[in-house]
């Protein structure tokens, strides 16, 4: 398959956020499923649904429609100037929404963690 096809964009959305059928792939874009079986038989995908996608989820446009180069936009973070806050919000600027909710997931557990500690040191003290 020629990596710059139709089909090999497509295939690329749906790697990129972790979808494996058209169906899930035509969900998660809020595209109709025939839409996007007439997009991969004719060769052809709005640009701008590849760019607002892109933006959406931090993706290299240049991988998108090539397959060449990293999956994500890459932001430097050469600057010593960052606070923790700025590089935390930057890292997760690189994530897509699915990696995002992960991240939050792992620091509500950690939060609810904290919690119980802090109750049993509590506890330990009285």
């Amino acid at each position: 398959m020629n990596k710059k096809s139709a089909a090999a964009v497509l295939d690329r959305l749906q790697q990129a956020l972790s979808v494996e059928s058209d169906s899930e792939l035509s969900r998660e874009i809020g595209i109709n499923r025939a839409t996007l079986g007439n997009w991969r038989n004719r060769n052809s995908i709005p640009y701008s649904l590849c760019i607002n996608i892109c933006e959406k989820e931090n993706l290299s446009i240049d991988w998108l429609l090539t397959g060449e180069g990293e999956m994500f936009r890459q932001k430097s973070m050469a600057s010593d100037n960052w606070t923790d806050n700025e590089m935390i919000a930057s890292m997760l600027e690189l994530l897509n929404e699915h990696q995002k909710r992960e991240v939050f997931s792992v620091i509500k557990e950690k939060m609810r963690l904290n919690e119980l500690e802090l109750s049993i040191r509590k506890l330990l003290n009285k």
